[in-house]
């Protein structure tokens, strides 16, 4: 097999020999590899950092190849795949479904509403920098429409790139998404706006922060009964998408709002698709809260974002995800174990009813994994505090970070 500097390089169409230098200028590449030895030397570094045994990669080595492949951080893009695995790639190269059919996609005109920047400019008063990230950015805004029935109230407006194939097909799904969900425990789209090379979105705004900052918050943990709280109106948002035959896939903690008034709303539809059509195949989402099924590039429904859930629920209770430290180690266990015995950081201090939440949600087998319309028939999800508490619970935790931002507190 070929070894470093010198590998091979495959287009999905072509197959060439190149140097890493040449490489470098490639934006993705790929190589034949059939056993550990074929490795580069960097992922071998990356493999021992793991602490997993040599055999145990070996036995699992296709499913380790997917993880590097996912988790490579090198630039350009490496992919590592076995003669075997290139041939379903191609296979699910010649018949790729679309993330949503038409009963959920819009066309542009109806998707977006074409103005020009003057004009969105006069629309909306900029406030409040509220963060950012591959997308753009996302402030706090006022409508100044006086015609608008929404003039003067508050929303989250959200920039989004627009320039590349890419990205305007991910922009007009997630927007034809947000149209189409209408339950209170996912986010609201009130207009979607095309601006010059960007799509502008009017969105709920919610006082508040995401499940990660409330997660790491050491001053004022959650005790279970909050945790029942966010955990039942979580599963309702999920409940509702899953009726709806959509799959969110990429549930994880700063993609679930918290709000003072006690609102719990998921967000962020980018890598959702319509299940209506089958299972899907493609690995996508975040690594620490992958299912199983994705990282081991098998068949995929609903059941992925049980999963997801699972481990923001655990996040919750022990204020971290699982095997946070390593992401590679993270995915290897949880494709080849599931989630370990000792799930908690504390196990005294949860009930026999968690636990058991936690354990049923966190099946390792899709096919044995309850549904999330299930888990809300659960006995612990009866424990859920009154939305007075969490309240006072949301307005302590979000008080707490902003005086942390201001070095007020420690």
């Amino acid at each position: 097999f070929f070894l470093f500097p010198f590998l091979t390089f495959l287009s999905f169409n072509r197959f060439v020999t190149t140097s890493n230098e040449e490489a470098r200028t490639k934006k993705n590449y790929a190589f034949y590899v059939e056993c550990l030895d074929d490795l580069p030397p960097d992922i071998h570094e990356s493999l021992e950092r793991m602490r997993i045994p040599a055999k145990h990669l070996e036995k699992h080595f296709e499913l380790l190849l997917n993880i590097l492949s996912f988790a490579d951080k090198h630039i350009p893009r490496r992919r590592f795949v076995t003669h075997a695995q290139l041939e379903k790639i191609r296979k699910q190269r010649q018949a790729p479904m679309p993330n949503l059919t038409d009963r959920v996609l819009l066309p542009t005109s109806e998707a977006y509403e074409t103005v020009n920047f003057s004009e969105a400019r006069a629309m909306y008063k900029w406030d409040v920098y509220l963060g950012h990230g591959g997308f753009g950015q996302v402030v706090e805004a006022k409508s100044k429409m006086k015609k608008d029935p929404h003039y003067g109230t508050r929303f989250a407006l959200k920039f989004q790139k627009n320039e590349t194939e890419r990205a305007k097909r991910m922009n007009i799904e997630e927007v034809s998404l947000l149209k189409f969900c209408d339950h209170p425990n996912i986010v609201r789209l009130y207009r979607a706006l095309e601006v010059r090379t960007e799509v502008w979105m009017v969105m709920e705004l919610m006082r508040g922060g995401n499940l990660k900052q409330a997660s790491t918050n050491k001053v004022v943990p959650f005790s279970e009964s909050e945790i029942a709280y966010v955990a039942a109106e979580t599963l309702k948002g999920l409940d509702y998408l899953h009726k709806q035959q959509i799959a969110h896939r990429d549930l994880k903690n700063l993609n679930i709002m918290l709000s003072v008034k006690g609102e719990v709303k998921i967000i962020d539809f980018g890598l959702a698709v319509d299940m209506s059509t089958g299972p899907r195949i493609q690995m996508v989402g975040s690594p620490l809260w992958m299912a199983p099924e994705m990282i081991r590039g098998e068949p995929h429904s609903y059941g992925v974002d049980v999963w997801s859930f699972i481990v923001c629920m655990l996040e919750l209770a022990n204020q971290k995800p699982p095997n946070v430290s390593n992401i590679k180690r993270a995915m290897f266990l949880s494709a080849t174990i599931g989630m370990s015995e000792n799930k908690f950081v504390d196990p005294g201090r949860w009930s026999k009813d968690f636990s058991e939440f936690i354990s049923k949600g966190g099946t390792m087998r899709q096919e044995e994994r309850p549904t999330a319309g299930e888990l809300l028939q659960h006995r612990f999800i009866a424990s859920a505090c009154p939305v007075k508490m969490i309240k006072k619970k949301l307005e302590g935790v979000f008080l707490v970070d902003a005086l942390s931002e201001r070095g007020i507190v420690g």
